[in-house]
């Protein structure tokens, strides 16, 4: 599933890694917890705030997995659920600060060697302009609010802006006499 998302220059881009971090990081992530553990849908849930680059318009992107026995729509309904819940329900102070913390780690992790320091800095300064936007990175997650989340998946997680794609296993060939 992926909907179309502004560019990773849009004020509103860390919005998009909030929402791919409480979707489908870790094992207490809404997608994850809701279609792989509890109802079984799903074997794997992930969500992908920039896909294919952030330079462009570009996608915000789930993938779905179906379990055994389940089809390609029952995860996608279900995935539905989720996403419009996030526009109706507030996310508790425990999960923001969950995605919070998920999200300086992966900053600050991504800096614990010369070659990842390297990495990190060559693709902000590619991204944005600028190598210093990886450190105001942290400013900016911190200010997300529970708001702020409600409002970028009524904004953005819609019908309208929806394209889906899905793949399936071609039917057995019957044996030619």
């Amino acid at each position: 599933i992926g909907y179309k998302r502004p560019n990773v220059l849009d004020k509103e881009d860390v919005l998009f890694d909030v929402l791919s971090t409480l979707l489908s990081s870790g094992r207490t992530s809404l997608l994850n917890k809701e279609l792989v553990q509890d109802k079984k849908i799903a074997l794997e849930a992930q969500a992908i705030s920039s896909f294919p680059g952030g330079r462009r318009e570009n996608l915000f992107l789930v993938f779905l997995v179906p379990n055994a026995g389940k089809s390609t729509e029952e995860c996608e309904k279900a995935a539905y659920e989720i996403f419009e819940r996030l526009k109706t329900e507030k996310i508790t102070d425990e999960q923001l600060k969950r995605v919070k913390t998920l999200l300086r780690a992966g900053v600050i992790r991504g800096l614990d060697s010369n070659s990842g320091m390297a990495q990190n800095l060559v693709t902000t300064k590619a991204l944005f302009g600028d190598w210093r936007m990886l450190f105001k990175q942290l400013d900016d997650i911190e200010k997300v609010t529970a708001d702020d989340v409600m409002a970028a998946a009524k904004k953005y997680l819609t019908q309208k802006t929806r394209t889906v794609a899905s793949t399936s296993q071609p039917a057995p060939q019957q044996a030619k006499k």
